[in-house]
């Protein structure tokens, strides 16, 4: 974690843990899990499967 912000992580009631981190995704996995938690995509707003696609597709 990067040391210049310090909070990285919190908790939010009893079942909630929120962590600040920005894993390294394949395509692959960033499809396989758009597939698997669409409703929860569909569901927050200004964020859609097509959106996640756009953004992280590889340019020539």
């Amino acid at each position: 974690m990067i040391s210049k912000y310090q909070n990285q992580g919190f908790t939010w009631q009893k079942n909630s843990l929120a962590l600040q981190f920005h894993p390294e995704v394949t395509i692959r996995e960033l499809e396989r899990l758009c597939i698997g938690h669409g409703l929860e995509i569909s569901v927050t707003s200004d964020v859609t499967v097509t959106k996640l696609r756009q953004n992280t597709a590889t340019k020539p």
